[in-house]
């Protein structure tokens, strides 16, 4: 970026800085930093993905520019016709994520923004078929990665590769977990969002170099949950490929603390939004009736982490609210997903449920793959009504059976917020809404999340939220 007044190109790095939430309690911030990341550099370059914005910035201002370009037009190859297979396969593209494959074709980058439960497994297959390349598939969870495998294995009908959890099967198009790729960079910061673990088995040495050709030399990348963007991770591949075309995928790829601009200096901008009150009205989600249900206040003092363990993880009475209302929920037929945070607070809800004779099932992130794979199919099969869940099931859980939520672990983040109410309003036979159980905490820092989480509730207008009552 080259301006003719200093002043412009200083206002213009302040518009494309942004502050990370906690960076205050870092130790560059406690040691003068002011906290702000900028991202035009050294040399006044701007992530390609920026060019739109800035582009928009500067017209507003009627500053005149010149565009130099290095990217050269793709040569157009002919989709892959998957109609036949889909068709085998019983199943039919929704309108929708055929619009998802035409606003991919309007730019090389960008991101798709479509709500949990719209589908994004069939729109990726979808997507790589139409640019018929071979592809990377960047997924952040063992769940999503074996989900996508599996499905990209019936659907293209050619061997998938597999690039995680101590596996390494590399083939034309691949699935791979960014926690794979993070020690294959050798990087510790992995998934910036809270709550979001993994125990994979590590990847041979002699695999690293294998990963790192394949990053280098393919020209397609699909990047699922882009919101982890602003990752180390991600940074340190970004900077280790080349792609042709890069697309992010997620239900909401926007963060709160503005690190969105980081995603999109990456991917660039949201090329379509498919929100869940339009697949709601379309029926193809289901409504979900949210209810708060309030919890008495206590005189706590402390720091946040202090009063959370009070408040929640060992609270007694706020604990059995939580089993009386899974309770009812199982008594009315619901099959019902418990979210907890930490894990004491899961055992501690563990106890509970077997001595009310609850028929559930206990997993959090500690679990293997296979033992996971073993409690859905329980829940699915009906011999299990109850799953009770860190909130690494915040992503890649599908479970179309699952009708009723209980969070049990409060939280302020607008991204998981929404993640967990999108895990139970996929459709399924005899299921014509979903029952969400929240809490109103009336405590010092947690009142103002529970009071947050029911503005993000009711945002969106295909919700259906009770009040807050003390």
């Amino acid at each position: 970026i080259e301006l003719e007044n200093p002043q412009d190109l200083e206002e213009l790095k302040a518009y494309l800085s942004f502050k990370l939430a906690g960076v205050e309690y870092s130790p560059a911030f406690k040691a003068g930093w002011n906290g702000m990341t900028c991202l035009v550099n050294s040399k006044n370059q701007i992530l390609l993905g920026l060019l739109p914005r800035v582009k928009r910035w500067l017209a507003e201002r009627q500053l005149s520019y010149e565009e130099n370009t290095l990217i050269s037009p793709s040569e157009k190859l002919a989709p892959r016709d998957l109609s036949a297979r889909l068709k085998q396969l019983k199943l039919q593209p929704r309108p929708y994520q055929q619009d998802i494959v035409d606003a991919m074709e309007r730019s090389q980058k960008g991101i798709i923004r479509a709500c949990t439960g719209a589908g994004k497994t069939l729109a990726a297959a979808m997507m790589i078929a139409k640019l018929n390349r071979p592809a990377n598939l960047l997924v952040i969870s063992l769940d999503l990665l074996e989900q996508f495998h599996q499905f990209f294995s019936e659907v293209f009908q050619e061997p998938i590769g597999y690039i995680g959890n101590g596996i390494c099967k590399i083939e034309r198009i691949n699935v791979i977990s960014i926690w794979s790729l993070a020690r294959a960079f050798d990087v510790k910061d992995v998934i910036a969002d809270e709550e979001v673990s993994s125990n994979e088995k590590e990847l041979a040495e002699s695999d690293r170099e294998k990963i790192l050709k394949c990053l280098e030399t393919t020209k397609v990348f699909l990047l699922d949950e882009c919101h982890v963007a602003s990752t180390n991770t991600i940074k340190a591949i970004h900077k280790a490929i080349d792609p042709e075309f890069i697309y992010g995928l997620s239900g909401t790829p926007f963060r709160e603390d503005n690190s969105d601009l980081l995603i999109e200096g990456f991917l660039s901008e949201v090329l379509i939004d498919i929100p869940a009150s339009q697949l709601i009205s379309q029926g193809y989600l289901v409504q979900p009736l949210i209810k708060f249900v309030p919890v008495p206040s206590k005189k706590l003092s402390g720091t946040y982490q202090e009063i959370y363990q009070q408040y929640i993880v060992e609270h007694d009475f706020r604990n059995n609210l939580i089993l009386q209302e899974t309770l009812e929920l199982v008594k009315k037929g619901y099959k019902v997903l418990v979210l907890f945070r930490q894990i004491k607070h899961g055992e501690i809800l563990e106890e509970k449920f077997s001595e009310a004779g609850l028929k559930f099932g206990y997993l959090s992130g500690r679990d293997k793959l296979s033992e996971r794979e073993i409690v859905k199919k329980q829940f699915t099969d009906g011999k299990i009504n109850v799953i009770l869940a860190s909130t690494i099931f915040d992503i890649g859980l599908n479970l179309p059976s699952a009708s009723g939520l209980v969070l049990a672990g409060g939280g302020k983040s607008r991204l998981t917020a929404t993640q967990r109410i999108g895990r139970i309003l996929r459709t399924a036979p005899g299921k014509p809404y979903a029952a969400v159980i929240d809490f109103y905490d009336q405590v010092k820092y947690l009142k103002k999340h529970s009071q947050r989480r029911h503005e993000i509730y009711s945002a969106e207008p295909g919700f259906r939220v009770s009040k807050l009552k003390k």
